[in-house]
């Protein structure tokens, strides 16, 4: 994904002063000391403030960003636990089955990388991630970054297999740092 994809997404948000976190692996990796204490992920993750029709409003910004490359959005958490494609590169969906829970994923054709705007009620209250988030840059555009312990609880109480292996490998790696390996 190209740097100039995630700053039309974060610039659209901001304009249209909806809230959102950066959180997850590669916000995580904003507070490593050193590269050794980093992680490679896939995607980049934020988390929208949560208000009615949220989904709508966030939809509404995306269809009007001249995207940089060809992606496609697929939104997750459609009743039923499947997805759909919002927008194949070429045209917008219909976007019926939408709701303000669930992640709408932004990725191009030709990539891996993928940003996911993750929707609906956090684990921790968002006022409180919000309270204790960091101001940071990200590809030229002013963000909000979810304190490092914060996005550590929320790996934690996903209680998800993969967050636990991160937490594992977190605590590994920490403890490595210290001791002067790498």
């Amino acid at each position: 994904m190209r740097p100039e994809t995630i700053r039309a997404v974060l610039r659209a948000l901001n304009r249209a002063r909806i809230g959102f976190l950066f959180f997850g692996l590669e916000a995580l990796n904003t507070y490593a000391a050193s590269p050794a204490e980093s992680f490679v992920t896939k995607d980049s993750d934020f988390l929208v403030r949560m208000s009615p029709g949220v989904s709508g409003r966030v939809i509404g910004v995306l269809r009007k960003i001249r995207w940089p490359e060809t992606v496609q959005i697929v939104y997750s958490g459609a009743p039923g636990g499947g997805s759909c494609t919002l927008y194949d590169g070429r045209a917008w969906k219909n976007l019926r089955g939408v709701g303000d829970a669930g992640t709408l994923t932004i990725c191009p054709a030709d990539s891996y990388y993928a940003v996911d705007l993750a929707l609906g009620v956090p684990a921790i209250p968002y006022d409180l991630l919000d309270k204790h988030a960091n101001r940071a840059t990200l590809f030229g555009v002013k963000i909000r970054i979810a304190s490092k312990e914060h996005i550590l609880e929320l790996k934690r109480l996903a209680g998800r297999d993969k967050d636990r292996a991160v937490l594992e490998r977190f605590e590994r790696k920490r403890g490595s740092i210290r001791e002067g390996r790498k």
